[in-house]
């Protein structure tokens, strides 16, 4: 496929798609991004005793007990680190986190206050890895962590509430915030197609991320007529988040960048689009997609006037063979575009729906 596939005849794209629906993902230990791409996985799951299985194994887990200060050097050793996830939810809509606020209406004074409901049970929590990068080293990690979930945790399971974050050290951009806005350009445009993907094996994206990944696409566009301050990183994303002082909770989240969170890394952005999964192959699919649109970008291939362009029209990009070109051997393409059409099925349900294909 040495040809721009986008631009393949009706027939050839519908070759390539049944091809697709018959590829299946293969773990690999090596994808062959760049060494200057490093990246952290945050793993959200349920299970019966979850965070008391975990805690007993102090040479694998550092146990962080307040999930509202994770510490400035998360990333300084080996460890996984382990959190009680206060976002989390059991199967009947209850918290998993064992103590967590609610809205109270307090009917005397005719305000709302907080309540904190005390919860006796640890069903539930998040792992987050060490710093990580492409080798056999790390994929062996990641793929020995889930196995060591799935034999000591019983029941355990994703759902609707559970997600599997990733950040990203920005290194490879070289300290040019042309190239971080041409990247954050590339990720709005194509945000409708990333999703779609991003919903791993299952063919839609959990509902929480209405409020916890809400869309950046209409953010990026608000911004592109301004005067962007583009002097340096911090300025960049200060005037794109012109419109929302809080600068968190986006599909793709740069708040990071401007708050320089983790010490030990250049500058970091989170990818927060991703369901929850207990897969170590769509871990891989999800790093090698996003790695490779960062090395995209930084070697100048990314048309972002064409972005912009599609952005302020309100051009909506649906077509995966857009974003499959951007990917460099046919074999991720393949990869790219299996995980995207799983078994062909679209849904508008409001819960998730599993794909009835292991492409896995």
């Amino acid at each position: 496929m040495s040809t721009k596939i986008s631009q393949l005849d009706d027939i050839s794209k519908k070759d390539i798609i049944k091809k697709a629906l018959n590829h299946k993902l293969k773990y690999r230990t090596k994808i062959g991004l760049s060494k200057k791409i490093k990246f952290g996985i945050e793993i959200e799951a349920l299970g019966n005793s979850f965070m008391d299985v975990l805690q007993k194994h102090k040479d694998v887990f550092y146990y962080k007990d307040n999930p509202m200060r994770k510490p400035r050097n998360i990333y300084s050793n080996n460890k996984w680190i382990l959190y009680h996830e206060s976002t989390l939810f059991d199967d009947s809509g209850r918290g998993v986190y064992p103590s967590f606020s609610k809205l109270r209406k307090n009917y005397i004074n005719n305000i709302v206050d907080w309540e904190t409901v005390m919860l006796p049970f640890y069903e539930g929590g998040e792992i987050t890895s060490p710093i990580l990068i492409d080798d056999v080293y790390c994929w062996e990690d990641i793929k020995n962590m889930l196995k060591y979930m799935k034999d000591n945790i019983i029941n355990l399971r994703v759902n609707d509430s559970c997600s599997c974050h990733t950040h990203f050290d920005i290194g490879i951009f070289d300290n040019d915030p042309l190239t971080l806005y041409s990247f954050i350009i590339l990720l709005a445009e194509c945000e409708t197609v990333l999703s779609r993907f991003y919903s791993g094996e299952f063919i839609n994206l959990r509902s929480a991320v209405n409020e916890w990944a809400k869309p950046i696409k209409s953010l990026i566009r608000c911004g592109i007529d301004l005067d962007m301050d583009i002097s340096s990183y911090k300025s960049l994303i200060r005037s794109i988040y012109l419109g929302d002082p809080i600068m968190k909770e986006y599909s793709f989240d740069f708040w990071e960048i401007y708050n320089n969170y983790y010490v030990n890394l250049s500058s970091t952005f989170e990818n927060r689009l991703p369901n929850g999964t207990l897969e170590e192959t769509i871990i891989q699919n999800n790093v090698m997609l996003m790695g490779y649109l960062m090395e995209y970008v930084s070697k100048g291939k990314y048309d972002v006037e064409k972005g912009k362009y599609n952005l302020k029209k309100m051009n909506k990009i649906e077509d995966p063979f857009y974003v499959a070109d951007m990917l460099p051997k046919d074999d991720f393409k393949f990869d790219f575009l299996t995980q995207y059409y799983k078994d062909g099925k679209y849904t508008k349900s409001k819960e998730l729906v599993r794909s009835k294909r292991i492409f896995y």
